[in-house]
């Protein structure tokens, strides 16, 4: 048998370590060049509307895939807990990706402020909707209590209750 550092289990890519570190990029890459080959086909004959709007269903949906899993690595982050979702923002490269596209869309400098721009547009960072697709998937464990999922969920609910 021999050992591998990273398993793409349905286009998750898990690490030995759980850190999911490999998969988080794996994600931005494919969201990066679907990005870039939506400026490519569009380019100067949309507006920031239409643009925005196949950002919002070409684009997003690849940054955000299996992120019910991955995310969970925010919770768990040290600055999450002390600080809250806003101190450490720009780490995941999901965010990198909607902010740099944002300020391609709107025309602005590389380095004009995140959340203004963000705010320009009406958008909310990523993290709240990943942390949204996590209780959503916690909520479907919940309700399927005849799934191998909920049978797992209450094994390590009791392996914490022991420690």
């Amino acid at each position: 048998m021999h050992s591998a550092e990273h398993i793409n289990y349905l286009g998750i890519l898990f690490s030995a370590n759980c850190n999911f570190k490999a998969c988080r990029q794996s994600v931005y890459d494919k969201g990066l060049k679907a990005m870039f080959s939506l400026m490519k086909y569009t380019g100067d004959e949309c507006n920031v509307k239409t643009k925005l709007y196949l950002f919002e269903r070409s684009v997003k949906p690849i940054c955000l895939y299996g992120s019910e899993i991955w995310g969970s690595i925010l919770l768990s982050n040290k600055k999450f807990k002390k600080h809250g979702i806003l101190e450490d923002l720009y780490t995941l490269p999901c965010e990198k990706l909607l902010t740099t596209n944002s300020k391609i869309l709107l025309g602005v400098h590389k380095k004009a402020s995140n959340l203004c721009v963000l705010g320009e547009l009406g958008l909310y960072p990523l993290q709240t909707e990943i942390l949204i697709n996590m209780v959503k998937f916690w909520l479907h464990i919940l309700e399927n209590p005849d799934s191998l999922a909920y049978e797992a969920y209450q094994m390590l609910l009791q392996l914490d209750n022991q420690c």
